[in-house]
């Protein structure tokens, strides 16, 4: 069966509205039927596996903002479970270390972000090292990654990583699909108990706990701001080819005229 599960992630949008919109942004592909499953699920089956495999490897796929999570269809699927579910996000790192800026490395530390499945092709354009930028398809059923511990020979650091186009990314678990005022794991918290020595004093905090791992927390730094501002000034050769360099399985790349 050529058939994926999709999802949107968020606010709930009315299925005429995510039908229509699904059905235009995947017309490219050829016909398809569209099935509302309900309780927010959608069920796209193609005329063949190639058509799947496209919509699968396509996108980011967005509708009203919302990010699209989709997986191919099997019987172990179930729509109180959001197992399985992916999507392609665009990824940057900033101020990545010189040594890092090759497609070798940047594909490695990608893989650790998700599956890797391009790269910018203005990444290896001397004139612009401001931030790495490639595409990784993510589970949406767990935390985004703040970042990545990486060696290298003057010692370890953390590279930080941002996120493109994420709506309704909870600041809290780190999940897309809803925000931190709504998380279940703020309301699962346990109350707080003081500890205190005989004369009612607390203690000390921090005494014989573990050093806390000098990582930051979730916030609004980790999504790109998409605000309009002014654009800078380059080289009609800059600008001219925006190329993806597609990752292939066996390390290798491809380049194809695609906008990220």
């Amino acid at each position: 069966m050529n058939s994926v599960v999709i999802k949107v992630f968020g606010r709930e949008l009315a299925s005429h509205l995510v039908a229509w919109e699904i059905i235009k942004q995947l017309s490219h592909l050829g016909q398809f039927h569209f099935t509302t499953l309900g309780r927010g699920w959608f069920l796209c089956s193609f005329q063949s596996e190639e058509m799947m495999e496209a919509a699968l490897s396509g996108g980011p796929w967005f509708i009203n903002g919302h990010i699209v999570g989709m997986e191919k269809w099997s019987t172990n699927f179930y729509a109180s479970s959001m197992k399985g579910l992916t999507s392609p996000i665009w990824v940057r790192m900033p101020n990545l270390p010189l040594q890092c800026w090759d497609e070798v490395n940047i594909a490695r530390i990608a893989s650790r972000i998700g599956m890797p499945l391009m790269m910018d092709g203005n990444l290896f354009q001397w004139g612009r090292r401001e931030f790495a930028r490639f595409c990784v398809r993510v589970k949406l059923d767990q935390p985004l990654p703040l970042g990545i511990w990486l060696n290298r020979i003057s010692g370890r650091f953390f590279q930080k990583v941002e996120y493109e186009k994420v709506a309704n990314l909870c600041f809290e678990c780190g999940l897309i699909g809803h925000l931190k005022d709504e998380c279940e794991k703020i309301r699962s918290k346990p109350s707080e108990v003081k500890i205190v020595d005989s004369n009612n004093k607390e203690v000390a905090k921090g005494r014989n706990l573990q050093d806390k791992v000098d990582e930051p927390s979730y916030g609004p730094w980790i999504l790109v701001n998409n605000k309009k501002g002014r654009r800078p000034i380059r080289r009609r050769k800059e600008v001219k080819s925006s190329k993806a360099i597609y990752v292939k399985k066996n390390g290798n790349s491809k380049a194809a005229q695609k906008e990220g």
